[in-house]
Protein backbone atom coordinates (compact mmCIF):
# COMPACT_ATOMS: atom_id res chain seq x y z
CA UNK A 1 0.00 0.00 0.00
CA UNK A 2 2.74 2.51 1.13
CA UNK A 3 4.76 1.81 -2.42
CA UNK A 4 0.85 2.40 -4.66
CA UNK A 5 1.21 5.78 -2.20
CA UNK A 6 4.25 6.40 -3.74
CA UNK A 7 3.46 5.54 -7.03
CA UNK A 8 0.47 7.67 -6.93
CA UNK A 9 2.63 10.82 -5.55
CA UNK A 10 5.30 10.51 -8.02
CA UNK A 11 2.70 10.45 -10.99
CA UNK A 12 1.33 13.64 -9.57
CA UNK A 13 4.41 15.36 -9.17
CA UNK A 14 5.72 14.39 -13.11
CA UNK A 15 2.23 16.02 -14.32
CA UNK A 16 2.38 19.05 -12.43
CA UNK A 17 6.57 19.63 -13.82
CA UNK A 18 5.10 18.77 -17.10
CA UNK A 19 1.86 21.29 -16.96
CA UNK A 20 4.42 23.70 -15.77
CA UNK A 21 6.39 23.54 -18.60
CA UNK A 22 3.82 23.85 -20.97
CA UNK A 23 2.59 27.03 -19.06
CA UNK A 24 6.28 28.41 -20.05
CA UNK A 25 6.13 27.24 -23.81
CA UNK A 26 6.59 30.32 -26.65
CA UNK A 27 3.45 30.85 -28.20
CA UNK A 28 3.83 33.80 -30.61
CA UNK A 29 6.70 33.55 -33.45
CA UNK A 30 6.26 36.22 -35.87
CA UNK A 31 8.37 39.05 -37.55
CA UNK A 32 7.25 42.64 -36.86
CA UNK A 33 8.28 45.68 -38.31
CA UNK A 34 8.73 49.33 -36.89
CA UNK A 35 10.03 52.92 -39.10
CA UNK A 36 10.70 56.22 -37.51
CA UNK A 37 11.61 59.52 -39.47
CA UNK A 38 14.86 60.94 -38.30
CA UNK A 39 13.76 64.21 -38.95
CA UNK A 40 15.49 66.85 -35.84
CA UNK A 41 16.83 63.06 -33.91
CA UNK A 42 19.89 63.40 -32.91
CA UNK A 43 20.52 59.98 -31.29
CA UNK A 44 18.89 56.62 -31.91
CA UNK A 45 19.50 54.80 -28.27
CA UNK A 46 18.58 50.47 -28.09
CA UNK A 47 17.67 48.65 -25.10
CA UNK A 48 17.62 44.70 -25.65
CA UNK A 49 16.95 41.55 -23.86
CA UNK A 50 17.93 37.87 -25.19
CA UNK A 51 18.84 37.54 -28.80
CA UNK A 52 20.94 38.94 -31.27
CA UNK A 53 21.02 42.83 -32.58
CA UNK A 54 22.41 44.01 -36.13
CA UNK A 55 22.57 47.61 -36.08
CA UNK A 56 23.75 49.08 -39.95
CA UNK A 57 24.29 52.58 -41.49
CA UNK A 58 22.96 53.90 -44.22
CA UNK A 59 23.88 57.03 -45.99
CA UNK A 60 21.06 58.81 -47.74
CA UNK A 61 17.73 57.04 -45.48
CA UNK A 62 16.11 59.54 -43.28
CA UNK A 63 14.16 56.86 -41.52
CA UNK A 64 14.77 54.17 -39.01
CA UNK A 65 13.92 50.86 -40.23
CA UNK A 66 13.55 47.71 -37.14
CA UNK A 67 12.66 44.14 -38.27
CA UNK A 68 12.43 42.07 -35.30
CA UNK A 69 11.89 37.86 -35.03
CA UNK A 70 10.41 36.97 -32.42
CA UNK A 71 9.78 34.05 -30.08
CA UNK A 72 8.24 35.20 -27.09
CA UNK A 73 4.78 34.40 -24.37
CA UNK A 74 2.16 36.37 -25.34
CA UNK A 75 1.73 39.80 -22.69
CA UNK A 76 5.26 39.06 -21.47
CA UNK A 77 7.10 41.00 -24.29
CA UNK A 78 7.66 44.78 -25.35
CA UNK A 79 8.86 45.72 -28.83
CA UNK A 80 9.13 49.02 -29.89
CA UNK A 81 10.60 52.35 -31.78
CA UNK A 82 9.28 55.65 -30.56
CA UNK A 83 10.71 59.03 -30.13
CA UNK A 84 11.51 61.36 -27.02
CA UNK A 85 12.26 64.96 -28.18
CA UNK A 86 16.31 64.65 -29.80
CA UNK A 87 16.05 60.68 -29.21
CA UNK A 88 14.63 57.92 -30.85
CA UNK A 89 14.27 54.78 -28.71
CA UNK A 90 14.22 50.92 -29.13
CA UNK A 91 12.84 48.70 -27.05
CA UNK A 92 13.48 44.91 -27.36
CA UNK A 93 12.46 42.87 -24.11
CA UNK A 94 11.64 39.47 -24.75
CA UNK A 95 10.79 38.90 -21.34
CA UNK A 96 9.10 41.74 -19.16
CA UNK A 97 7.92 39.13 -16.30
CA UNK A 98 11.65 37.87 -16.00
CA UNK A 99 9.99 34.62 -15.58
CA UNK A 100 11.90 31.36 -15.61
CA UNK A 101 11.87 29.72 -18.89
CA UNK A 102 13.56 26.27 -17.63
CA UNK A 103 12.88 23.12 -19.66
CA UNK A 104 11.79 25.05 -22.63
CA UNK A 105 13.07 27.23 -25.05
CA UNK A 106 13.87 30.58 -23.90
CA UNK A 107 12.22 33.73 -25.53
CA UNK A 108 14.75 35.70 -27.48
CA UNK A 109 13.59 39.08 -29.96
CA UNK A 110 16.42 39.22 -32.91
CA UNK A 111 16.42 42.92 -34.00
CA UNK A 112 17.69 43.81 -37.12
CA UNK A 113 18.25 48.11 -37.84
CA UNK A 114 18.96 50.01 -40.49
CA UNK A 115 19.64 54.26 -39.81
CA UNK A 116 21.24 57.27 -41.01
CA UNK A 117 24.81 56.96 -40.66
CA UNK A 118 25.37 60.16 -38.85
CA UNK A 119 23.19 59.31 -35.96
CA UNK A 120 24.95 58.81 -32.38
CA UNK A 121 24.14 54.91 -31.17
CA UNK A 122 23.79 53.91 -27.58
CA UNK A 123 23.39 50.36 -27.12
CA UNK A 124 22.46 48.47 -23.87
CA UNK A 125 22.26 44.82 -24.41
CA UNK A 126 22.18 41.84 -22.29
CA UNK A 127 22.82 38.66 -24.23
CA UNK A 128 23.21 37.25 -27.56
CA UNK A 129 25.40 37.99 -30.77
CA UNK A 130 25.61 42.17 -31.87
CA UNK A 131 27.14 43.05 -35.50
CA UNK A 132 27.32 46.97 -36.34
CA UNK A 133 28.71 48.63 -39.32
CA UNK A 134 29.41 51.88 -41.17
CA UNK A 135 28.20 54.09 -38.69
CA UNK A 136 29.77 57.58 -38.59
CA UNK A 137 28.32 59.07 -35.09
CA UNK A 138 29.62 58.04 -31.50
CA UNK A 139 28.57 55.11 -30.14
CA UNK A 140 28.55 53.30 -26.74
CA UNK A 141 28.05 49.64 -26.39
CA UNK A 142 27.23 48.04 -23.33
CA UNK A 143 26.84 44.54 -23.45
CA UNK A 144 26.42 41.81 -20.79
CA UNK A 145 27.35 38.55 -23.17
CA UNK A 146 27.92 37.58 -26.72
CA UNK A 147 30.57 38.21 -29.33
CA UNK A 148 31.20 41.93 -30.71
CA UNK A 149 32.18 42.73 -33.63
CA UNK A 150 31.86 45.96 -35.57
CA UNK A 151 33.50 47.70 -39.16
CA UNK A 152 33.92 50.99 -40.07
CA UNK A 153 32.48 53.04 -37.31
CA UNK A 154 34.61 56.18 -37.87
CA UNK A 155 33.57 58.00 -34.78
CA UNK A 156 34.55 57.79 -31.12
CA UNK A 157 34.18 54.13 -29.57
CA UNK A 158 32.95 53.39 -26.14
CA UNK A 159 32.44 49.83 -25.09
CA UNK A 160 31.88 48.36 -21.97
CA UNK A 161 31.75 44.35 -22.27
CA UNK A 162 31.16 41.47 -19.65
CA UNK A 163 32.30 38.46 -21.81
CA UNK A 164 32.39 37.04 -25.88
CA UNK A 165 34.73 37.79 -28.24
CA UNK A 166 35.38 41.66 -29.46
CA UNK A 167 36.30 42.01 -33.27
CA UNK A 168 36.68 45.50 -34.64
CA UNK A 169 37.91 47.06 -38.13
CA UNK A 170 38.29 50.89 -39.38
CA UNK A 171 36.93 52.65 -36.21
CA UNK A 172 37.55 56.06 -34.33
CA UNK A 173 38.94 56.49 -30.95
CA UNK A 174 38.31 53.89 -28.83
CA UNK A 175 37.87 52.70 -25.44
CA UNK A 176 36.83 49.55 -24.26
CA UNK A 177 36.38 48.03 -20.78
CA UNK A 178 36.11 44.19 -21.29
CA UNK A 179 35.80 41.27 -18.48
CA UNK A 180 36.51 38.10 -20.52
CA UNK A 181 37.10 36.82 -24.24
CA UNK A 182 39.37 37.49 -27.17
CA UNK A 183 40.09 41.17 -28.82
CA UNK A 184 40.89 41.47 -32.43
CA UNK A 185 41.04 45.25 -33.42
CA UNK A 186 42.36 46.49 -36.62
CA UNK A 187 42.97 50.05 -38.30
CA UNK A 188 41.95 52.67 -35.32
CA UNK A 189 41.55 56.15 -36.39
CA UNK A 190 42.48 57.66 -32.90
CA UNK A 191 43.52 56.49 -29.57
CA UNK A 192 43.23 53.74 -27.51
CA UNK A 193 42.34 52.49 -24.00
CA UNK A 194 41.74 49.22 -23.06
CA UNK A 195 41.37 47.16 -19.75
CA UNK A 196 40.96 43.68 -20.39
CA UNK A 197 40.19 41.05 -17.84
CA UNK A 198 41.13 38.27 -19.56
CA UNK A 199 41.66 36.87 -23.01
CA UNK A 200 44.16 37.00 -25.87
CA UNK A 201 44.50 40.77 -27.39
CA UNK A 202 45.68 41.76 -30.49
CA UNK A 203 45.67 45.58 -31.81
CA UNK A 204 46.87 46.18 -35.30
CA UNK A 205 47.13 49.48 -36.77
CA UNK A 206 46.68 52.55 -34.77
CA UNK A 207 47.42 56.46 -35.64
CA UNK A 208 47.08 57.14 -32.01
CA UNK A 209 48.60 56.56 -28.62
CA UNK A 210 47.89 52.96 -27.11
CA UNK A 211 47.25 52.31 -23.37
CA UNK A 212 46.67 48.48 -22.46
CA UNK A 213 45.66 47.51 -18.74
CA UNK A 214 45.24 43.68 -18.96
CA UNK A 215 44.92 40.60 -16.52
CA UNK A 216 45.69 37.62 -18.77
CA UNK A 217 46.41 36.46 -22.25
CA UNK A 218 48.45 37.48 -24.58
CA UNK A 219 48.86 40.36 -26.17
CA UNK A 220 50.54 41.64 -29.92
CA UNK A 221 50.82 45.30 -30.73
CA UNK A 222 52.08 46.20 -34.08
CA UNK A 223 52.06 49.26 -35.96
CA UNK A 224 50.95 51.85 -33.80
CA UNK A 225 51.93 56.18 -34.93
CA UNK A 226 51.79 57.02 -31.12
CA UNK A 227 53.07 55.88 -27.42
CA UNK A 228 52.42 52.40 -26.20
CA UNK A 229 51.96 52.27 -22.07
CA UNK A 230 51.52 48.36 -20.93
CA UNK A 231 50.46 47.23 -17.60
CA UNK A 232 50.22 42.84 -18.01
CA UNK A 233 49.32 39.93 -15.69
CA UNK A 234 50.13 37.22 -17.40
CA UNK A 235 50.46 36.03 -20.63
CA UNK A 236 53.55 36.75 -23.75
CA UNK A 237 53.69 39.96 -24.55
CA UNK A 238 54.57 40.91 -27.95
CA UNK A 239 55.27 44.45 -29.13
CA UNK A 240 56.93 45.92 -32.86
CA UNK A 241 56.90 48.92 -35.13
CA UNK A 242 55.77 51.24 -32.62
CA UNK A 243 56.83 55.17 -33.50
CA UNK A 244 56.88 57.15 -30.27
CA UNK A 245 58.27 54.78 -27.14
CA UNK A 246 57.39 52.35 -25.48
CA UNK A 247 56.51 52.32 -21.31
CA UNK A 248 56.07 48.77 -19.86
CA UNK A 249 54.28 49.43 -16.31
CA UNK A 250 54.37 45.90 -15.65
CA UNK A 251 55.46 42.51 -18.04
CA UNK A 252 53.82 40.32 -15.44
CA UNK A 253 54.52 36.89 -16.22
CA UNK A 254 55.18 35.34 -19.87
CA UNK A 255 58.03 36.08 -22.80
CA UNK A 256 58.70 39.53 -23.97
CA UNK A 257 59.51 40.26 -27.60
CA UNK A 258 59.78 44.25 -28.30
CA UNK A 259 60.76 44.99 -32.25
CA UNK A 260 61.17 48.30 -34.41
CA UNK A 261 60.05 50.71 -31.70
CA UNK A 262 61.48 54.45 -32.24
CA UNK A 263 61.70 56.42 -29.43
CA UNK A 264 62.17 55.93 -25.33
CA UNK A 265 61.75 52.29 -24.13
CA UNK A 266 60.76 51.97 -20.30
CA UNK A 267 60.34 48.88 -18.41
CA UNK A 268 59.37 48.64 -14.84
Amino acid sequence: MKNLKLVLALGIMVGTSVSLVKAFEQNIKATEKRELSTHEIQQLVIEAGAGSLRVEGKKGIKQIYLSADINVESGNYELSLEREGEVARIIANPNLKNKNYWGVDSPYIHVTVQVPAYLNVKISDGSGDIAISNIAGALELYDGSGDIQGADLSGSVVIKDGSGEIRLKSVGELNINDGSGEMDIVQVNGSVNIIDGSGSLQLIDVNGDVKLNDGSGEIIVKNINGHVTIKDGSGGIEVKSVEKGLTILDAGSGGLSIKDVKGDIETR
